[in-house]
């Protein structure tokens, strides 16, 4: 297991607001950050973080917790492998107990070897095309003639593969990578119908002869390559890594890990095609440019830049013919509520070799200048073919239509519809009657297929045999719990014959479970309250930050301690009414929930001694759970009119 001390730091360095923020947009609202749920589709924010209190919160979903939960919930990892995420993205070295579980210790083993051999490959690559004969003369010379410099070079880690067919799974092997590790890397491919053990015969490498460009992910760690050919009829012009546990193209953007600053900053995305496009724009000073890589725009891509920005520009080349063919896909980008703007290039130029001649300001400059609508662009695309022929206009029409009634916004799309009506010389009336029609069409099969159910909240979070048995208390064990988080540390005066003492609401709390000897059912709580009991006897401080970094407490924290409203401080000014808040009357709120688990232990009790006195075997035997029974329930009701709490026949 990972050291106190490691988990610590880590949550030292990994701040909520920044971890959240590699993801998610996030706007300032007052003293906490709003933005998008990542976990569920929404067009009105409803995730918010706190960064004072180190947790996140989504009212729509329910999702929780703090910093590391979010890498948990996000990237789909244990709570160990979302620690050594974050410790690696904050370069935070991990000490740890030896973890006795063979079955983890071979998973994270494995995945920590497919990583370093990933990260050996780069460096591999970037040597040959530095240092190596055939890399400057072919690799290095291929890039200069491209017009970039040393420093973009090194920034882009770029490299060289050889042209022989196990040089890399030979240098490989040397700095001892097991096959089979290279293999789930992508890095090498098996031969067909080879029985040798030889991995020299066996396998070959899966890059040869090409320049590298090394894909990372948004931590800025090597998930894949891609390799451009330096010669013809040497297999296809670019190759990508295979898919694996690592590389997903389909929701990766080249140049990602370097954009993303600049993308929030400028609050835009320049997306093109080619990684050549992306190093070329960046060396030339416009940073905030991804590319797709050859493919159509998928959804997780779309999902990807909306993290850092609501407004994406498209770099295409003059070819109507391939834009009209790629606008299916540019439609998820308007189902999203994204604003996307295309703006084409000159006949026989791509943003490459373009910026290089214009420079990067005027480059600039001319894409701001002829970026229209994705909407208005399409329109424009139709209109001159629509004029002149009815069945083409009506075609035309129809298709604009389909992608104007994926936006979202009522009076984006009643806007959109009015322009495309004046370009097209088309009836706007009928054009919105049809786009309603349209538009219901959509509602009905989203209401249908794709209705959304929350996550349960952490009300819900009960045992199974909470549900099936009636005499359960981990509803009450709940409830206390969640008063100990928000009140942990807050005074609480204990009043008995003699004198008044003056302790805190968990030592309180812990204090009366013990001499009312309350077993807690749930094993998480328990847990919890047992490492509370722990520190409290050492003299630690037990506080609300405790309970957020606690892996047991953290989710349930984040919901407690975040506030969906909270009254304005205008509210008490002026007023006569005075509204109580919930922390003004926490003691009032622990002595309630206390009472409850307390009462809930006692019935519990009444119906085991029950049981017992159904089996008893003898009548001295019955006597004498009979007896208990009736102290027990004479308890019951002394302690109930105490507590002033119905019991419910």
């Amino acid at each position: 297991m990972i050291s106190k001390n490691t988990i610590d730091r880590i949550f030292e360095a990994a701040h909520i607001e920044d971890v959240v923020g590699e993801y998610v947009k996030l706007k300032k609202a007052g003293a906490n950050l709003k933005g998008n749920c990542p976990f569920h589709n929404e067009k009105t924010p409803s995730f918010s973080v706190s960064p004072a209190k180190g947790i996140f919160k989504c009212f729509g979903c329910g999702k929780a917790g703090n910093s590391v939960n979010f890498i948990m919930e996000y990237d789909n990892l244990s709570y160990v492998e979302a620690l050594r995420r974050l410790a690696n993205r904050y370069s935070i070295e991990v000490e740890e107990d030896r973890n006795n579980d063979p079955e983890y210790v071979q998973k994270n083993q494995e995945r920590e070897s497919i990583g370093i051999a990933l990260e050996f490959a780069k460096n591999y690559f970037v040597d040959l095309l530095q240092n190596n004969t055939q890399g400057k003369a072919i690799g290095y010379s291929y890039f200069v003639d491209r017009g970039l410099r040393e420093d973009t070079i090194d920034t882009f880690q770029l490299g060289y593969s050889l042209d022989d067919r196990t040089a890399f799974l030979s240098a490989a092997i040397k700095n001892g990578f097991l096959p089979d590790v290279l293999l789930k890397a992508g890095l090498i491919k098996p031969k067909d119908n080879v029985n040798s053990e030889d991995p020299l015969l066996k396998y070959y490498d899966a890059f040869r002869d090409r320049v590298m460009f090394p894909v990372y992910g948004l931590t800025g760690k090597v998930l894949g390559f891609g390799g451009r050919r330096l010669r013809e009829n040497n297999g296809p012009k670019y190759l990508n890594s295979a898919e694996t546990e690592f590389y997903h193209k389909s929701e990766l953007l080249y140049g990602m890990h370097l954009a993303k600053k600049s993308i929030r900053e400028k609050d835009e995305c320049f997306l093109v095609e080619g990684y050549l496009d992306v190093i070329t724009l960046y060396q030339n000073g416009l940073q905030n440019v991804v590319a797709s890589s050859g493919t159509a725009l998928t959804e997780g891509q779309i999902k990807l830049i909306k993290r850092f920005t609501d407004n994406i520009t498209v770099l295409y080349d003059a070819d109507p013919a391939g834009l009209k063919a790629s606008t299916r896909s540019i439609d998820l980008v308007l189902q999203q509520g994204m604003n996307i703007n295309i703006a084409m290039l000159p006949e026989g130029e791509d943003p490459d070799t373009l910026c290089k001649t214009m420079g990067g300001e005027a480059f600039e400059a001319y894409i701001k200048e002829h970026a229209l609508n994705f909407v208005i662009f399409k329109t424009k695309l139709y209109s001159e073919d629509a004029k002149r022929d009815p069945i083409l206009k009506t075609k035309a029409i129809r298709d604009i239509l389909e992608s104007i009634v994926l936006i979202p916004d009522p009076l984006k799309r009643s806007a959109f519809i009015k322009e495309c009506a004046k370009m097209l010389d088309a009836d706007e009336r009928i054009m919105q009657m049809e786009a309603a029609k349209l538009r219901r069409g959509i509602q009905r099969k989203e209401s249908s297929s794709q209705e959304y159910i929350p996550e349960p909240s952490p009300n819900e979070y009960l045992q199974d045999f909470e549900k099936s048995d009636p005499t359960s208390q981990v509803e009450q064990e709940l409830a206390l719990i969640k008063s100990v988080i928000l009140y942990s540390n807050n005074p609480f005066t204990v009043e008995d014959e003699n004198e008044e003492a003056i302790t805190t609401v968990l030592q309180f709390v812990l204090s009366e479970i013990e001499l009312d000897g309350i077993e807690i059912e749930h094993p998480e709580y328990k847990a919890l309250i047992d490492d509370c009991k722990k520190l409290v006897e050492q003299g630690e401080p037990v506080d609300e930050d405790y309970f957020v970094k606690h892996p047991t407490s953290a989710v349930l924290a984040a919901e407690v301690l975040s506030e969906k409203y909270k009254l304005s401080p205008v509210w008490f000014e002026g007023h006569e009414i005075y509204t109580m808040e919930e922390k003004d009357n926490f003691k009032n709120e622990v002595m309630e929930n206390l009472n409850y688990l307390k009462l809930k232990h006692l019935e519990k009790m009444i119906v085991t001694n029950l049981e017992r006195l159904k089996t008893a075997t003898d009548d001295e035997e019955s006597m004498k759970f009979m007896g208990i029974h009736a102290n027990l329930l004479n308890l019951r009701h002394e302690f109930a009119t105490k507590s002033g709490i119905v019991i419910m026949r």
